[in-house]
């Protein structure tokens, strides 16, 4: 053969090594669909045919990978694998690039042809057509040097089933299993040169002639297996494999007289066959699934006679695929005699670790395309309808995992499920967010909790148990929080901070626990949470931990509701967020706390009564002020720059255990320490030069709109806002130019106002003035 011939099928023959990145691996999809387009460049008579049959596969795989009902597990990783073929070099395709040198091919022209079909092979966005006009300058040379090929899709078609015979798919599958790369390599490596070597067809002689090494196909296979990395490349693998076993796969049809649950192929007759034909050879892999129920014998139940239901198929062998939902449809069942189920006593669902109840997987996740469909079709603002549709679909219903234990109502959900339901989660998300970011662009997203929803349960004592699986699984999904959520009482616990296996403890306690060391009105239960991580109890935490508790419905003023922490005989005021129905606190610490209505009278307000008698109760309810002694307030006594820190920290829970102080002028052990601290870290408060912070200087107004600015684009969104609204006061030319676009925010948001037309700067802020500016920031 001439070497201009030789050129095309290097052409054919690299497709080849590329496609071992998608294809499977555990199947050859990713290898014939090489084949395909290298030969639609090759046989001109067969281009269209060609083309029109790889599209419609490729099409079918990337509405699986965006599927949202049943997310494919770790489709997440695709992205990052994409990202790192468009960063391969011309050395990553070395080994073969002399032969399309010779074809006058620029080394860039190549690796953009070996990149094209990669991404082809993970999944890319783009349809054929747009590949093949994106490579049109390096195949047009490619198809002139190699005038006078002649390759039939026939002959094509004969190539690669006898490379489907060679591989051993098991064989590659358990390879990847442990990790073992190149074993899986070495077995893909050794089918392709063992079917190029036998010369039974006119591919397979063809491929002989240009004296393709197995050598030059090792170095190429490494060389972009290691530029994705080896971790992404396995991941990668296995979801394009299922992306393409969904698209290949059906239900065998159903009927009165035989309801087994058997797949099949959609087309026999297409090469473009994977993992799903080796699935309708084994029926053992599967495990069925009916309404969410396992079905064990594989057949549909009586009861689900002349009803339609929600089928899905999940391959139950192989850690790299297990759990993986292989297939899934909506069947109408016929009438007549089928299957009776499980008989009395048996659930016929599997089972969770740590004794838990069946999982009841469509009960469990909420219906993600439901959520979906009513977010687009809302006209509520944008954030509002984002908020509510994020709340739904991260919250999964586990009331039907719990089981009694010991007088505790004890969820324990198994690795594998816990998984699944994360990354389905996380998948949702993604995808609600870019429905938002599609009609805002600049919208941004609040981070992603996932609230386990026990329901109300049957005992008062609930405990969850969370593995470390499951926690290093919500973190890498960037799950920010774990919201526990039973008997209305909410536990919101930050993923970052646990590393191994944790349980969680709610109790109701006897009101008598409260009442003994207080006569406030209690306006809830009291509840104990304990936290127990790698068999130790832990009470200190780095990352804050979040309360709610319900409200009792007992007639009580909200203004005046607060937190309390019952701790050796005391009880200790934290504030916190007061709604309709529960007040909710952030703590570095737990232990047994309860809802009071703590009313705070003070004898010497009457001067400031009419504009903030009613903030500085309120506020004070909250224990972020406090009196100063024998009922007084002294309203107009100056604010320093340390106490209005410790109010701003009080006020927005953002105290810290791990801010450290760094500044000379406050000493370590003071009062005000672990507040201005905290505020620094949080960069709400500046020092003044010098590593001095000037604790004991009273705080000027300006200062004051400052800090509170900052402390509001923290916890709240807000709008930049222009220093112009700052010319309503005439004293505007008086405001240091460093804060004016801080204090235009406060003043845009209403927190500050001046007085007579003036806002005095520099003037100090009195108790009362401060006070208001706080009760105005948390409402």
């Amino acid at each position: 053969m001439k070497l201009k011939k030789k050129i095309a099928l290097t052409t054919v023959a690299a497709g080849m090594v590329l496609s071992t990145l998608s294809g499977l691996p555990l199947s050859q999809k990713g290898l014939q669909e090489a084949l395909g387009v290298s030969v639609a460049y090759a046989a001109s008579s067969n281009v269209e045919n060609a083309f029109s049959q790889l599209s419609a596969k490729l099409e079918a795989i990337k509405e699986q990978l965006s599927n949202t009902t049943h997310p494919i597990l770790d489709v997440d990783v695709l992205p990052k694998v994409r990202s790192a073929i468009n960063g391969l070099g011309v050395e990553a395709i070395k080994p073969v690039l002399e032969k399309f040198q010779a074809a006058e091919v620029s080394d860039e022209e190549a690796l953009q042809l070996f990149q094209s079909l990669a991404l082809v092979s993970f999944g890319d966005a783009k349809t054929l057509g747009e590949v093949r006009a994106d490579n049109q300058a390096a195949l047009s040379k490619l198809k002139k040097y190699a005038k006078g090929q002649d390759i039939t899709t026939a002959d094509v078609e004969a190539f690669a089933k006898q490379l489907t015979g060679e591989v051993n798919v098991k064989k590659v599958m358990m390879a990847i299993e442990v990790g073992d790369v190149q074993s899986a390599k070495k077995e893909i490596v050794r089918a392709l040169k063992l079917t190029i070597d036998s010369g039974s067809n006119s591919v397979s002689k063809a491929l002989q002639s240009i004296d393709l090494t197995q050598d030059e196909l090792n170095l190429v296979f490494d060389n972009i297996t290691n530029g994705i990395g080896k971790e992404n490349f396995k991941k990668g693998t296995i979801v394009m494999a299922v992306a393409a076993a969904r698209s290949e796969l059906a239900l065998s049809t159903i009927t009165s007289s035989d309801f087994s649950l058997k797949l099949e192929l959609k087309d026999k007759s297409s090469l473009l066959q994977g993992l799903g034909q080796y699935i309708t050879q084994y029926s053992n892999l599967i495990d069925w699934y009916v309404d969410g129920v396992k079905v064990s014998d594989g057949k549909i139940p009586s009861a689900k006679a002349g009803t339609k239901v929600h089928i899905t198929a999940k391959v139950n062998t192989l850690d790299v695929l297990k759990d993986q939902i292989i297939f899934f449809t909506d069947e109408n069942v016929p009438s007549g005699e089928v299957n009776p189920g499980p008989g009395p006593g048996s659930s016929g669902g599997g089972s969770v670790s740590g004794g838990g109840a069946a999982v009841v997987a469509d009960t469990v996740l909420p219906k993600f395309d439901d959520i979906l469909s009513a977010f687009k079709s809302s006209t509520q603002s944008l954030s509002v309808k984002f908020a509510a549709a994020l709340e739904k679909l991260s919250t999964l219903n586990v009331a039907s995992l719990i089981k009694v234990e010991n007088g505790k109502s004890v969820l324990s959900i198994s690795d594998e499920k816990a998984v699944s339901y994360i990354k389905a989660v996380k998948a949702a998300y993604d995808n609600l967010v870019k429905q938002a970011q599609a009609i805002d662009p600049a919208f941004k997203a609040p981070k992603l909790s996932i609230t386990l929803d026990l329901g109300t349960t049957k005992t008062d004592a609930v405990e969850v148990r969370l593995s470390k699986k499951l926690l290093e699984s919500a973190l890498e999904n960037q799950v920010e929080n774990i919201r526990i959520l039973a008997n209305g009482v909410v536990l919101g616990l930050p993923v970052a901070e646990f590393k191994a296996d944790t349980i969680a403890s709610i109790a109701k306690e006897s009101n008598d626990v409260a009442t003994k060391v207080t006569n406030l009105p209690l306006a809830s239960s009291v509840y104990s949470f304990v936290l127990n991580v790698d068999g130790k109890n832990v009470e200190q935490f780095n990352h804050k931990i979040t309360l709610s508790l319900p409200l009792n419905g007992k007639n009580v003023n909200g203004e005046y509701l607060t937190i309390a922490k019952i701790v050796d005989g005391q009880l200790l005021i934290l504030g916190g967020n007061v709604s309709s129905s529960a007040v909710t606190k952030s703590r570095n610490s737990l232990s047994s706390y309860v809802v009071v209505e703590n009313k705070v009278n003070f004898t010497d307000i009457a001067n400031v009564e009419a504009w903030a008698g009613k903030e500085i109760r309120a506020v004070a309810a909250k224990g972020i002020v406090e009196g100063k002694g024998t009922g007084t307030f002294d309203p107009q006594a100056k604010v320093t720059r340390a106490e209005f820190a410790k109010m701003l920290v009080k006020a927005l829970d953002l105290e810290s255990t791990t801010a450290k102080n760094q500044f000379s002028d406050v000493a370590d052990n003071s009062w005000a320490a672990p507040y201005v601290a905290a505020a620094t870290a949080q960069g709400i408060i500046n020092g003044v030069g010098n590593d001095k912070f000037e604790p004991n200087a009273e705080i000027t107004r300006a200062q004051m709109a400052a800090m509170i600015s900052r402390a509001l684009k923290l916890t709240k969104a807000t709008t930049a806002s222009d220093d112009s609204v700052l010319n309503a006061f005439t004293d505007a030319g008086e405001i240091p130019g460093s804060l004016k676009s801080d204090i235009s925010i406060a003043v845009n948001e209403g927190l500050i106002i001046g007085s007579n037309g003036k806002f005095n700067p520099n003037g100090s802020a009195t108790r009362a003035e401060s006070t208001v500016v706080i009760s105005r920031l948390i409402k």
